[in-house]
């Protein structure tokens, strides 16, 4: 069973337009918990295990090394449904991602992502035209990793498909947050990136470099193709602490560690900054469509992030400190929080 729900864009202005703000992105939380306990019904009775629904967000509100900012990206939500999947994989979906052959049990994630870009002032309707644009999506991602039969190198492949531009509900989403905590309200949403379709396929190699009880050490690889952005990335994720036997997770009650991931990237699109790549311009309209020019960007980035996870069993909870250095040549860095929870079905 599934739900839709349509919306309709109306105007309206004080309090009558935060209370359809509000109500608008209620029902779409409504609407993502109905879809979600359709999907556990739905494969209630499949080869699976290992069945846990993740909840992701960043957010600059959760700094700890820095301040309460609200621009660049500050917001991201992420809800996913995870599970191991033991029977063969015959869909036409899995037959796009990479896997190997000798992998009889492949990890399998569904996703619903909202992400938001908001410039440094968000109290000002006008836009600086070498700032941020508003911009934010909304995308559905398949992923699939598969291990080799050793387990010293996994493939993981995304595949994502949704919507930039006022479809994905990014206004809508932070008006209705910031009514909630009585924050002043955005202004600027009118100036925000057109809508665009998202067809985007990520892979990467992740060798296990090192492992023992008390720590590990995975390089990743990856590469971005598509409509929503286009780079090349290259790092690590180092875990130390009470780690146990990872393979074996259920077996080990608790698990403690620090985390600490490093990334160089390189991008040679990002459509958060630049808008529609069906659209290329020369030039702008910052009164209709405000976005940036490729000259304006930094295509090469580092970011790294600190951090802790505690798990209990098939539970987890973590909370790390991102950064990243400058996207653009006219901006600074950006320091946002997450915090990610993992909870069994």
């Amino acid at each position: 069973m599934g739900l839709n729900v349509e919306y309709q864009l109306i105007i309206f202005n004080g309090n009558d337009c935060s209370q359809l703000h509000t109500m608008r992105f209620k029902l779409l939380l409504f609407t993502i918990f109905l879809n979600l306990l359709s999907f556990n019904r739905a494969i209630a009775q499949s080869h699976i295990k290992d069945l846990t629904i993740e909840i992701y967000s960043d957010n600059d509100y959760y700094n700890i090394l820095g301040p309460v900012t609200d621009k660049y990206y500050t917001n991201g939500l992420k809800v996913a449904i995870n599970y191991t999947k033991t029977s063969p994989q015959n869909n036409f979906v899995s037959q796009l991602m990479f896997r190997f052959s000798n992998d009889s049990s492949k990890k399998i994630s569904w996703a619903l992502t909202q992400n938001m870009f908001t410039p440094t002032d968000i109290t000002k309707d006008t836009v600086s035209a070498i700032d941020w644009p508003y911009s934010g999506a909304l995308f559905l991602t398949y992923s699939l990793i598969s291990s080799n039969a050793q387990k010293t190198i996994c493939i993981k492949s995304d595949l994502q498909l949704g919507v930039l531009g006022p479809l994905s509900l990014v206004s809508e989403t932070q008006i209705a947050y910031h009514g909630w905590l009585d924050f002043f309200p955005p202004k600027g949403w009118r100036t925000q990136i057109k809508n665009t379709p998202i067809v985007n396929y990520t892979v990467a190699i992740q060798p296990k470099l090192f492992a023992n009880l008390n720590m590990e050490l995975i390089g990743n690889f990856e590469v971005n193709v598509g409509t929503l952005m286009d780079q090349l990335r290259a790092g690590y994720q180092l875990k130390l602490g009470k780690l146990g036997d990872y393979s074996e997770r259920k077996k080990t009650k608790t698990q403690i560690f620090l985390i600490n991931t490093a990334q160089l990237g390189f991008v040679a699109y990002n459509s958060y900054l630049e808008g529609s790549i069906f659209e290329k311009t020369s030039q702008k309209n910052l009164d209709i469509e405000h976005t940036l020019l490729p000259s304006e960007l930094n295509k090469i980035y580092f970011e790294s992030t600190i951090g802790f996870d505690v798990m209990f069993k098939t539970c987890s909870f973590s909370y790390s400190q991102k950064y990243r250095t400058p996207q653009t040549k006219n901006t600074t860095s950006l320091l946002i929080g997450n915090f990610t929870l993992y909870l069994p079905i």
